[in-house]
């Protein structure tokens, strides 16, 4: 399956949200705080780069969610009303071809109703023979009753025969049996499928998000699925969909303990590639973060923003005792479908980084942004 493009436009975009968060961070600060502290009406306030580093950052287990791995399309047979079924042909497990039969009903209502139909017609039949000889106006209306009578029965009979004929369910897909349920109704008493086949070919990962949680996932996320037993193994994927409904299972998302007690909802990622995946497989699924699994983040990372690009040289604005400087960095490679770069030299974890702004000149105070706000 082909992943857009743009999808790590996107997710560059998504990079630079905390970067975003902090600038309006920093603004709210220089209004609430500056006045209240004594600081210089023209400071600026930086951030640590160890806050900004992208190799510090990493998925954490309360953005790990079960899931398991389905196929594209799912086909879901449900009872037709109060119909009975009578004989269930698969089980849970079963690969099926297209045709296969899955489910019978229960036909002996519909065959008494076709008899006691024909049964009627023949009584309506008699009456319209014995009026046929009584020429008064009342009898030629009764026969015509009679007549509307015969042809709502022999219209009831051919949908009686209809639900006969078509009383074995069929599969529509080459698929594998998922669920089997005689009732057709859930545990949670709502209607639920007879038989639930899923068909065979490309896979995707149907995972599960607590109404908590929900709100971290949008659909276009690029998704990891780690294997269960071997967690060096892992596929990347985009968020497919997130259902609005949801879906009641003890099997909640993982590293939450009260996400036992809240309500689930589905959600489905499209994978790059499914080699080594098999059907069934139970899988965890995390933000991938946009990062590239094949790319080593040691040391430190920035947003392409920070570093300044000129003619001469490259720097960033750093704050040395507490007065900002533009600082020479020696910058390495660059991802740009992250939009970071690595610096070689020039910066450390500890060091306070402030976002360029043409109007900066060096000396301008600068204020350490998570001490001004303790």
């Amino acid at each position: 399956m082909v992943i857009m493009k743009n999808l790590f436009k996107k997710k560059a975009f998504k990079i630079g949200v905390p970067i975003a968060l902090a600038v309006i961070l920093g603004l709210v600060l220089f209004f609430t705080l500056n006045q209240q502290n004594g600081y210089d009406e023209n400071a600026i306030f930086g951030s640590r780069v160890s806050d900004l580093n992208r190799a510090n950052q990493s998925v954490s287990g309360d953005t790990r969610f079960s899931g398991v791995v389905e196929s594209q399309q799912s086909v879901q047979y449900k009872k037709n009303g109060e119909r009975k079924i009578e004989e269930i042909y698969v089980k849970v497990g079963d690969t099926i071809k297209k045709g296969a039969s899955l489910f019978r009903y229960d036909v002996k209502e519909s065959e008494n109703s076709i008899a006691q139909a024909q049964l009627d017609i023949e009584g309506k039949q008699q009456e319209i023979n014995i009026l046929a000889a009584d020429p008064s106006t009342e009898a030629q209306i009764a026969i015509r009753q009679a007549d509307i009578e015969i042809r709502k029965l022999k219209n009831d009979i051919a949908s009686y025969q209809q639900e006969i004929d078509n009383a074995i369910v069929k599969s529509d897909i080459d698929g594998i049996v998922k669920a089997v349920n005689e009732t057709g109704v859930s545990a949670q008493g709502m209607d639920a499928p007879i038989v639930e086949v899923m068909e065979i070919g490309e896979y995707r990962v149907k995972g599960k998000v607590d109404e908590q949680q929900i709100y971290a996932l949008t659909v276009g996320d690029e998704m990891r699925v780690i294997s269960r037993v071997d967690e060096s193994k892992s596929w990347i994927g985009v968020l497919q969909k997130i259902e609005t409904e949801p879906e009641n299972n003890e099997e909640n998302s993982l590293g939450n303990d009260t996400s036992a007690r809240a309500s689930s909802y589905p959600f489905y990622v499209a994978l790059e590639d499914t080699e080594g995946l098999m059907l069934g497989q139970h899988v965890f699924v995390e933000l991938s973060n946009g990062m590239d699994m094949d790319l080593d983040l040691s040391g430190i990372w920035l947003d392409l923003g920070y570093v300044v690009h000129e003619e001469d040289g490259t720097y960033a604005w750093v704050s040395e005792n507490g007065k900002l400087k533009k600082r020479p960095v020696e910058v390495g490679e660059t991802n740009e479908e992250m939009y970071i770069e690595e610096i070689v030299s020039g910066l450390e974890d500890s060091d306070i980084i402030v976002w360029p702004d043409e109007t900066y000149t060096e000396g301008m105070q600068v204020i350490d942004a998570s001490e001004a706000s303790e």
